[in-house]
């Protein structure tokens, strides 16, 4: 192959390549900014017994609601959780207690309830694993997600 034939060959590739269609470039979902809480899935921790919202709690979801909001997040998934300190009908009630305020508390700021869906687990799918009847603060949560 001589330089005329590698010419004419970069010539052909020059030309088929401006001929072609534009590649297609997927828009980016806006995405929340470093240090955001909606990186990965967002844990608000309930006191012993409780399905209260404490001071950190509110905190943490005025964080979220703002970031959520600028992200335009399209769904939310809220999953209630018990610690093993009660029976098992209790901790599925209180897991479903404190799913419920988070989404009491998302709507009332303005959160439409179609983009939240909530699931409870009770105790069936602890942080920490525990024997019955053991109080862990990290099992008592609710875990909330985000999708686009």
């Amino acid at each position: 192959m001589n330089c005329a034939d590698v010419s004419r060959l970069l010539g052909d590739y020059d030309r088929n390549f401006l001929e072609a269609a534009p590649p297609k470039i997927a828009k980016l979902a806006p995405q929340p900014a470093p240090g955001s809480p909606l990186h990965g899935p967002v844990v608000v921790f309930f006191d012993s017994d409780k399905a209260d919202l404490t001071p950190e709690a509110k905190t943490i979801l005025t964080t979220v609601l703002r970031d959520a909001k600028a992200a335009k997040f399209t769904k939310i998934i809220a999953s209630g959780h018990a610690d093993r300190a009660g029976t098992r009908e209790y901790n599925d009630k209180l897991a479903q207690l404190r799913v419920d305020m988070i989404m009491r508390y998302l709507t009332e700021s303005g959160i439409s309830k179609a983009m939240i869906s909530t699931t409870s687990h009770g105790e069936d799918q602890p942080a920490v694993m525990t024997p019955d009847g053991h109080v862990e603060p990290k099992n008592r949560r609710v875990e909330i997600k985000f999708s686009p």
